[in-house]
């Protein structure tokens, strides 16, 4: 059975709640209390549901996308969980990093070598 375009976005609606839900108890729980598995599990439970949203994504057909362009309190609402759960993920992230000791990596200006410095 074929899904109508309201059910997807309802679908797709659900899907983001869900990982601004898990981002949020991330949030709240210090990852030190995480067991390794603990973590794992999450962040496959994370990336299942993501697949899960590209995939309704894709369900919806160009003619149908035109229509929720049309609908801008909806489109709006979407707009608003995806920007919410991207910072959310993001603290996460560089939460894990400095748990973990993982430092970025400085990005370092082109500089000219020696020898075309002394020619």
């Amino acid at each position: 059975m074929k899904k109508s375009s309201q059910e997807i976005l309802n679908d797709i609606d659900s899907t983001l709640d869900q990982l601004i839900h898990n981002a949020e108890l991330v949030k709240k729980v210090s990852l030190t209390a995480l067991l390794e598995n603990e973590i794992e599990a999450l962040q496959k439970t994370q990336e299942s549901l993501l697949a899960r949203l590209v995939s309704m994504n894709e369900l919806i057909s160009p003619e149908e996308r035109k229509k929720i362009k049309d609908k801008k309190d909806h489109q709006k609402n979407l707009k608003q969980k995806v920007s919410s759960f991207s910072k959310l993920n993001n603290r996460f992230m560089k939460n894990m990093a400095s748990t973990f000791g993982i430092k970025k990596r400085k990005k370092i200006p082109f500089s000219r070598s020696k020898k075309a410095k002394a020619s």
